[in-house]
């Protein structure tokens, strides 16, 4: 055989692949004796969080929302021209949170930033925008000693006209606390 028809049978032979794995459907089961609705976005916020300020322990922590930045795009821009731009009708929110560690001097605490996200009236969760250079305050993954407070910013993209914004926190123990935003 030719290198041209080996190289034909195996372009069509990909090309069938590609065809039968992008045409595969996937239907979720629902439990026919189930009475259950899922929740609609507006009742996955939580109806009565903390309002900003308020003291929060969680995890051996103390949880602060000091405040918040909106728009928060010329911050990101001035930081460095590669930091990732947010779409248009969307813009950078920074949520300013401080944290106490509540344990004695000798032990310490670990703030995991993953564990933050930030939840619309619409339900879909927002996550931290990590990859920032050159912008000051952003809070990071870190371990710190028992009676010490970190804060800083951490940075979300969220839709222009999206209201109703509430920090989740996911504990250890994998309990979910909300914090309404200022």
């Amino acid at each position: 055989m030719s290198v041209n028809k080996i190289f034909s049978i195996k372009i069509v032979v990909l090309a069938l692949l590609l065809q039968a794995c992008s045409s595969s459907v996937v239907v979720p089961v629902i439990p026919a004796d189930t009475d259950a609705v899922p929740p609609t976005p507006a009742e996955t916020l939580q109806s009565n969080p903390p309002q900003p300020g308020s003291d929060v322990a969680i995890d051996q922590m103390s949880f602060v929302i000091i405040g918040s930045v909106r728009p928060a795009d010329g911050i990101v821009a001035s930081g460095d021209m590669f930091n990732p731009q947010p779409h248009e009708y969307q813009q950078y929110i920074f949520v300013t949170l401080a944290v106490t560690c509540k344990t004695t001097a000798g032990q310490q605490c670990h703030l995991n930033i993953f564990n933050i996200s930030l939840l619309g009236r619409d339900g879909t969760p927002k996550y931290p925008q990590w990859y920032l250079s050159g912008v000051e305050g952003i809070l990071k993954d870190t371990e710190f000693q028992g009676g010490t407070t970190v804060s800083g910013h951490v940075p979300f993209i969220i839709s222009v006209g999206d209201s109703g914004l509430q920090l989740i926190y996911e504990s250890s123990s994998g309990d979910d606390f909300y914090f309404d935003l200022p």
